[in-house]
């Protein structure tokens, strides 16, 4: 009986005990730590090393961090407190190798607590450097110290890498189309292999003149023409260019479109109105050429409206005529027909005459004539005029002895015979009366009796 009763007793005992070290709270362990821990580092680099404490816990109201860097791998650039879980600065300086920080807090904290956040320079390429913690770190609660573990952190360093090249590779442009081509409206699109401007430079000759851009960067390029510019039935130049961010452009080839136009039926007659086949037609100054076909029919399409002329060579003489194109429906057909007289006047085609080649001829059988009368007139004056007298020979200044007789009249000079015509003595200059050939061409020229 003694012996349970003290079995018992032992019992009670263990079981109290037992109780009371399960009603006491366990700490963890709590530590000081830099974030981050580790990194790699080029030469030059600026990084930025958090450091922390773990309370494990415990609630602190003061902190303390002591740290070492190797001064001759990094620059201590300076330390701050964005952040930090502790208010009030006790300790602030770095250094020389030491950074050194204390802070406080009113009402004490637990858990992972910013302290402060120090800033450093890589000074090498190659190797490593450790910060680390030294003595005299803790965090304390009223005076006793609850945290006071360690752990450094460790930065490798590497060269920076190389600059990337200089971008000297202009860009490749491809498809380059027109769309959307009517009396006054046409688009410009294509591409390139990198992000790039776009420029399209157009005008109504070769010079251009006239540019649209977007300075927006992309690889599909789209861009109108101005409607102000484009005139019906004209042939537009253009090229396309493009710039990527490096600056480096290329340009397209110059090419060309025509704008939609009026679409005209020209039916080529003689003057007994048979129509002319396989004459060529050439209308200026577009100079848009065709042939008739059986019908003396030649059809053009996107004519420029206004006043063009009708040049029909007929293989031994060349006519011309004229006619007008309306600015109306372009789907419409305009008819015209042009009546051939040679050398005479046209029908509802207009006037109708031969080349200017004539026209030529009489003014050159004028100039000869004109020199005639000329040579003829230099003849009378000489023959009117003194003789020159020669050095030493009295002039006409000196005074002869006066004589009271009457001078004698001097002959009076012969005009020349005049002409049958106008005045004008008649030459030697022969006149074609009929034609002449050029050229394998006959043309119809002016008689001189005609004149």
């Amino acid at each position: 009986m003694k012996k349970l009763l003290s079995s018992l007793i032992i019992f009670a005992i263990t079981f109290v005990s037992i109780g009371i070290s399960i009603s006491e709270p366990v700490q963890a362990a709590g530590n000081f730590y830099l974030a981050p821990g580790a990194q790699i580092i080029t030469n030059g680099q600026t990084f930025s090393v958090g450091v922390r404490v773990n309370t494990g816990g415990a609630k602190v109201d003061t902190a303390q961090a002591n740290l070492f860097y190797p001064a001759d791998k990094l620059d201590y650039l300076g330390v701050g407190y964005g952040g930090t879980a502790f208010e009030i600065q006790a300790q602030s300086s770095g250094g020389g190798g030491s950074v050194k920080m204390g802070r406080a807090t009113l009402s004490a904290k637990s858990g992972d607590l910013l302290v402060g956040t120090i800033t450093f320079r890589a000074k090498v390429s190659s190797g490593s450097g450790t910060v680390s913690f030294t003595s005299g770190t803790e965090a304390d609660l009223a005076g006793s110290v609850k945290v006071s573990a360690t752990s450094s952190g460790t930065y490798n360093f590497t060269k920076p890498a190389p600059a990337p090249k200089p971008d000297k590779t202009a860009p490749k442009i491809s498809s380059v189309k027109v769309s959307g081509i009517g009396l006054n409206t046409a688009t410009i699109t294509w591409k390139t292999n990198e992000n790039a401007t776009s420029i399209v430079e157009y005008g109504l000759t070769k010079n251009l003149g006239i540019s649209v851009s977007n300075t927006k960067l992309k690889t599909s390029h789209k861009l109108a023409l101005s409607t102000k510019v484009l005139i019906p039935g004209t042939q537009i130049y253009y090229k396309v260019s493009s710039k990527d961010k490096a600056g480096n452009s290329a340009s397209s080839k110059m090419t060309s479109f025509k704008t939609k136009g009026y679409n005209i039926r020209l039916k080529i007659l003689n003057n007994k109105d048979e129509p002319i086949k396989e004459a060529k037609v050439t209308l200026v100054p577009g100079f848009e050429t065709g042939e008739t076909d059986e019908k003396g029919i030649k059809n053009f399409d996107d004519i420029a409206p206004g006043k063009h002329s009708v040049n029909v060579d007929l293989g031994n003489e060349v006519l011309a005529s004229s006619i007008e194109v309306l600015e109306k429906n372009p789907d419409r057909v305009q008819e015209f027909v042009i009546k051939l007289s040679s050398g005479g006047v046209g029908g509802l085609g207009g006037s109708i005459g031969t080349i200017p080649i004539i026209i030529i001829f009489i003014l050159s059988a004028l100039v000869v004539l004109f020199a005639w009368i000329i040579k003829k007139k230099n003849q009378v004056i000489k023959k009117d005029t003194p003789p020159h007298k020669p050095h030493g020979e009295k002039s006409s200044d000196d005074k002869p002895p006066r004589d009271d007789k009457p001078a004698p009249e001097p002959p009076k000079a012969e005009a020349p015979p005049p002409s049958s015509k106008g005045g004008i003595k008649e030459t030697n200059v022969i006149i074609p009366k009929e034609e002449i050939t050029k050229d394998g061409k006959k043309i119809k020229v002016i008689r001189a009796e005609d004149y």
